[in-house]
């Protein structure tokens, strides 16, 4: 991560083997592709805030059944996606309740290169802007029955950007792709975002 040059990766397995029919687990310690966590929240624990931390997620899908509080500083989850807008680093939301798929309470935190399946049950949103700095750029959203609300920012979530997303609906049922949900989450940055209905 160029942007976060002091900072540490942590990888997590993308729910099928990832190098040589190893699958993940949370008692690695992450830092190598061949041995990296099987969660997201396991591999938030071995961030620390401030850092410049990066979470990549390895290719495949990681299915979400609780909500994930990303409450670190400076910490960036990243998918390999590269320049292509089909990213092979997923993530689907199955909470079942309100809730959102990840609450970010730290300051600075991004999400990159990642592809959002619809989910597979109800949620508040997949993204909630708690703090300030959130950046989300470079990821794909299918917005399906489940997908009321995609990124919601309260009042918490200045200075938020949201930048080359492309956001698919894919059934009936979502309300809104971004929501501003308060006048006092200012300096909001929307831009190069693409908005359409599945062929």
């Amino acid at each position: 991560n160029l942007d976060k040059p002091g900072g540490q990766v942590v990888f997590v397995g993308g729910g099928t083997p990832a190098v040589n029919g190893v699958g993940g687990s949370d008692t690695y310690k992450g830092v190598r592709p061949e041995e990296p966590k099987s969660t997201i929240s396991g591999a938030h624990s071995a961030t620390k805030s401030g850092r410049g931390d990066t979470i990549v997620i390895l290719p495949g899908t990681v299915t979400l059944t609780s909500s994930h509080t990303i409450s670190n500083d400076d910490i960036t989850i990243s998918g390999m996606g590269g320049d292509s807008p089909i990213k092979p680093s997923a993530i689907t939301v199955t909470l079942g309740s309100t809730g959102d798929g990840f609450a970010v309470t730290g300051a600075n935190v991004v999400f990159e290169d990642l592809h959002f399946n619809a989910s597979g049950a109800a949620n508040t949103s997949r993204i909630n802007a708690g703090a300030a700095g959130l950046v989300v750029r470079d990821c794909t959203f299918q917005c399906g029955g489940s997908d009321l609300e995609t990124i919601t920012i309260p009042a918490a979530g200045l200075h938020t950007t949201i930048i080359r997303n492309r956001f698919v609906i894919t059934a009936n049922g979502p309300d809104a792709a971004i929501e501003i949900e308060a006048a006092g989450a200012h300096h909001i940055t929307i831009t190069d975002n693409l908005f359409l209905a599945q062929n």
